[in-house]
């Protein structure tokens, strides 16, 4: 005999839960190298003493510069000058331009006192960075210094004259109304005489006169433009 219960249901099907995807996202970051520590660049000091550019002082020029500048140009530079008398230090000078001496070499100097380098050849109107002379005659030592050397140009000075307390003093009027450096000077005459030139074919001759107070006088002009000369003055 085979006995059935009335009240077994039928057992639902398991349910099984449908495969859930798992979705993952990842940010895109930019990958930065690593960043290079940049070291500093080393600062070179140098100084160059004159001892024949006068009779009566020493120049010392000294200026520093970042190594990587290997032009060695637009940096500072000072002017320390000495006494041959005593040999101190008199007086220093700071700039207020930057010096280019290294485009023409250390050696670029002249002297219109003791005769150094005077009868060195002058192109394109650089007579040197440094220049030693009698600019106002009157009997004192006097230098110009190189100012700014144009692309296509003469370079242009800075002009210190010497007080009779022997201290040299900038000097606005022989910086602003000749600026050039002196290619002649006559102390009979009491002139300084300067060329200078504009490109190629351009070029310009100025004597100016010196009187005993100080003031400046052009005296004569002429120019020469592509092969022809004409006098102004």
């Amino acid at each position: 005999m085979i006995l059935t219960s009335c009240s077994t249901k039928e057992q639902p099907k398991r349910q099984i839960p449908e495969r859930q995807k798992v979705i993952t996202t990842f940010e895109e970051q930019a990958i930065k190298p690593k960043e290079e520590v940049k070291k500093p660049s080393k600062r070179i000091y140098e100084s160059y003493i004159f001892r024949k550019l006068s009779n009566s002082f020493d120049f010392r020029i000294r200026w520093n510069y970042e190594e990587d500048n290997f032009l060695r140009i637009n940096v500072p530079w000072n002017i320390t000058i000495i006494k041959k008398s005593d040999s101190l230090s008199f007086q220093k000078i700071e700039s207020q331009t930057y010096l280019q001496c290294s485009l023409f070499g250390w050696d670029n100097v002249r002297s219109y006192e003791t005769k150094l380098n005077i009868n060195r050849e002058i192109i394109d109107e650089n007579a040197g960075y440094l220049i030693v002379g009698d600019f106002n005659f009157d009997s004192l030592s006097d230098f110009c210094i190189l100012n700014n050397v144009p692309v296509s140009g003469t370079p242009s000075y800075n002009f210190f004259l010497q007080r009779t307390d022997s201290l040299f003093v900038f000097n606005k009027t022989f910086t602003d109304e000749i600026s050039l450096a002196p290619q002649k000077l006559n102390p009979k005459s009491r002139t300084f005489e300067v060329n200078s030139h504009s490109g190629c074919c351009f070029f310009d001759f100025k004597t100016f006169r010196i009187d005993k107070n100080g003031r400046i006088k052009l005296i004569r002009h002429k120019k020469n433009e592509n092969g022809k000369t004409v006098v102004l003055l």
